[in-house]
């Protein structure tokens, strides 16, 4: 699921001025405070096409992917990771 998150609103929240700058913030926070955060938008209704041929850039922090595109859209991407019961070892 990707959701398109307004720019404006994401890079304010942080206190920054570019999408590296985002990254860097979120780097250096603690782990439950940037998914605190981030699900918050994974709340709002604002789910979109995305093609991922448009990336520009991306990077991983924790279970979530920020992706910015060549037209400055930011959208995010909660990677969820079912596990097979059936494959788990039962130590």
């Amino acid at each position: 699921m990707f959701v398109n998150i307004d720019k404006n609103i994401i890079l304010n929240i942080f206190g920054v001025d570019t999408f590296y700058g985002l990254e860097k913030v979120l780097d250096s926070m603690s782990p439950s405070l940037v998914e605190y955060h981030l699900s918050n938008f994974l709340d709002s209704d604002n789910s979109s096409y995305f093609d991922k041929k448009n990336i520009e850039t991306t990077f991983n922090i924790g279970d979530y992917n920020l992706h910015i595109d060549y037209n400055d859209n930011i959208f995010i991407e909660l990677n969820k990771t079912e596990e097979n019961s059936q494959t788990l070892t039962f130590w």
